[in-house]
């Protein structure tokens, strides 16, 4: 898992450089806000409207569950399979947030109090596939992929200052299901954090 960590966060700062310049997109707003360095904010992943399946050059195919009726499906231990990946994808995902914005605005637990709420609503997921991974011919070969949508909030107003759209975004295609949702979202969140460098 120690070899995993590196190797994602080695991938991470390369991803800084080289972002794609659509993988997400500022619909609305400013991507500044979040530079400001005496900010806080909370970061939380809702997939309340996610949908499980294979996406394809930025569509969700056909045969698609809602992720409550997909985890229903793989059997018994799936839901608590699926809450230690979260727990495994967000601890690093906040920690390495205030690693690369350490001179932005941070992240901080939900229990303090924050300046912004930020949301991502993950719409579609693809989970990617372990006997893909194993014989991929490239680094992309059975990874993860998703598709969805981020808004910064005011938590004193509760307006939406900021809103993205989020585009079929790739990880890297690792040998289990917690590595590969931990690549996809630090990957996601070089070029979130390269994007909001760049905004106007």
């Amino acid at each position: 898992m120690k070899k995993i960590f590196i190797l994602c966060v080695v991938a991470v700062f390369t991803t800084l450089g080289y972002a794609k310049s659509k993988s997400i997109e500022i619909t609305s707003g400013s991507g500044k806000i979040l530079l400001d360095h005496s900010k806080t904010a909370t970061f939380s992943f809702n997939y309340d409207s996610c949908y499980v399946g294979e996406i394809s050059k930025g569509i969700l195919k056909d045969g698609a569950l809602p992720l409550e009726e997909y985890l229903i499906a793989r059997g018994e231990d799936s839901k608590k399979e699926w809450a230690q990946t979260q727990e495994f994808v967000y601890e690093r995902f906040f920690k390495n947030w205030n690693v690369m914005n350490r001179k932005r605005t941070l992240l901080v637990p939900e229990s303090e109090n924050s300046n912004y709420k930020i949301i991502f609503y993950v719409t579609a997921l693809d989970l990617g596939d372990n006997l893909a991974a194993y014989f991929g011919v490239t680094h992309k070969t059975g990874a993860a992929s998703l598709i969805g949508k981020i808004e910064v909030i005011d938590t004193a107003t509760n307006e939406i200052l900021t809103s993205y759209k989020v585009n079929q975004f790739k990880g890297e295609g690792f040998l289990s299901e917690a590595s590969r949702m931990w690549s996809v979202y630090m990957l996601f969140l070089g070029d979130f954090t390269r994007l909001n460098m760049k905004s106007k």
